[in-house]
């Protein structure tokens, strides 16, 4: 089975109690190791009554998940109390600590996969953590800092967003012709690696409408709409800008295999 690496998220949010409840799932599909967060799962646990119970590991060898064993690998000074709902720079600070080291082992090639728990971008920053989510760290970690994409995927709908964590205000100026195309082209080629065919995608307008031909701003005319040309012209199948609201329903979903959309949410 793939060793796959779990970090809890913030300790003092609900992702220990979302894995202890779900662990015994989780057991029947990987061969499931959490990376730092103990005493927070003891926590959890206690919290649900439930039979499932956390030990130390001091490395992945020695992992042996069960239904009702959760191997832990100690990271040395993280492990903390929680403090439910609370927002603290110990917290961030330990939390960021846990994905460092679930990261370097997935790049070492010593776990399969990776799955996080919900952080708390607040006590990231409390805790002076440079990166405003898993994503940028992620990039910054592989060596693919500005060429990363977040995507969403699902077995009815898969989404690929041209621009992330940034204030909607700013999105305007930070969506490109050439940014378009980047994001397209590597959501075009993992759906047809999973796929097995030339996946069909749809591409969201940046203003109500995709702008109403430039009666609702220029940029989908002046912007997106060249990116779906150039993509056309590379043999990616993907519509002219079409207005968000038409794109997420489930007519949508039968006709189209991935979104590209141009902000978050």
């Amino acid at each position: 089975m793939k060793t796959v690496l779990i970090t809890p998220g913030d300790p003092n949010g609900i992702g220990p109690e979302c894995l202890v409840r779900a662990w015994g799932s989780l057991v029947e599909l990987c061969r499931p190791v959490v990376c730092g967060g103990e005493a927070a799962l003891r926590a959890a646990a206690r919290l649900l009554r439930s039979p499932v119970e956390p030990y130390s590991v001091y490395n992945l060898a020695d992992a042996v998940p069960t239904p009702r064993r959760i191997p832990v690998l100690v990271l040395h000074d993280t492990d903390l109390e929680p403090e439910w709902g609370a927002e603290t720079a110990a917290a961030g600070r330990a939390c960021f600590a846990w994905v460092q080291a679930a990261v370097e082992l997935c790049l070492a090639r010593v776990a399969d996969a990776l799955v996080t728990g919900p952080i708390s971008k607040g006590a990231w920053f409390l805790a002076g953590v440079p990166y405003a989510g898993h994503t940028a760290f992620l990039a910054e970690a592989s060596g693919r800092a500005g060429r990363e994409v977040m995507a969403f995927a699902s077995p009815s709908l898969n989404v690929a967003l041209v621009t992330t964590h940034i204030p909607l205000a700013e999105v305007h100026r930070r969506v490109t012709t050439a940014g378009v195309v980047h994001t397209a082209r590597l959501l075009d080629g993992w759906l047809a690696s999973r796929l097995g065919r030339r996946p069909r995608l749809a591409l969201c307008g940046l203003n109500p409408h995709a702008g109403d031909g430039g009666v609702i701003g220029r940029e989908d005319r002046e912007t997106v709409l060249p990116a779906a040309v150039e993509l056309r012209g590379s043999g990616v199948d993907i519509t002219d800008p079409r207005a968000a609201d038409t794109l997420f329903t489930a007519q949508a979903r039968e006709r189209y295999d991935g979104v590209v959309a141009l902000y978050h949410d």
